[in-house]
């Protein structure tokens, strides 16, 4: 787990916390916005799919 090779490492908890609140936020962000985002039209939806 990378927050143990952190401490291994000698970096701070209160540093790993902030990353990962940090990381937590920006998921959290970006999941609310493509929620909000309107749908895709499937008419058109394949033309990005990779196949």
């Amino acid at each position: 787990m990378l927050g143990d090779r952190l401490r291994a490492a000698g970096v701070g908890e209160d540093v790993i916390d902030g990353c990962e609140r940090a990381a937590r936020e920006e998921v959290e962000r970006a999941a609310a916005e493509a929620l909000a985002a309107p749908l895709a039209d499937p008419a058109s939806a394949k033309e990005y799919l990779y196949v």
